[in-house]
């Protein structure tokens, strides 16, 4: 019996002896910040009020997500952001009168972001849409009065 015990008691203290000598073990905590790292979509337009060039040209710049989609609903346009998440997206204005863009940010899973913008047509470009309009009315009429004339005739010579 004491033999057991001697037996016992020196592996308990050489147990001890071991557990005491090695090196603490590391325990990794997550913190929640680590944990949770979600990327955010972001979108920064460098002007929300934007002017055409003479000819309708429209140019909006800013930042976004790092290869996100950035895309305007009218006229539809899209391009992707670089690396650094710049972009530039370029087009013409629809029309010789100024009108709310909606500008749209997706990439992957993330939420969209979604942000309004006033593009505002340049006064030499409303002036050459103007002028074309009214050159297309101009003729319109002038078809129209030739047609009504040559209704008159061919009536005039049926009835002659």
């Amino acid at each position: 019996m004491k033999k057991i015990l001697l037996t016992l008691s020196l592996l308990l203290s050489l147990n001890l002896g071991l557990a005491a000598c090695s090196a603490p073990v590391e325990e990794k905590k997550e913190t929640a910040s680590e944990s949770t790292q979600v990327e955010k979509m972001k979108l920064q337009v460098d002007e929300t009020n934007i002017k055409t060039d003479e000819n309708g040209i429209f140019k909006i710049t800013g930042k976004a997500t790092p290869n996100a989609i950035v895309s305007i609903d009218q006229p539809a346009k899209k391009v992707t952001a670089d690396a650094d998440g710049k972009f530039e997206l370029e087009g013409q204005i629809p029309s010789e009168k100024s009108h709310e863009v909606k500008i749209l940010a997706q990439k992957d899973s993330l939420e969209e972001l979604e942000k309004s913008l006033t593009i505002t047509p340049h006064d030499q470009y409303v002036q050459k849409v103007l002028a074309k309009k009214s050159k297309k009315k101009k003729k319109s009429v002038l078809k129209r009065r030739l047609f009504k004339q040559r209704i008159r005739s061919s009536l005039k010579q049926k009835l002659a």
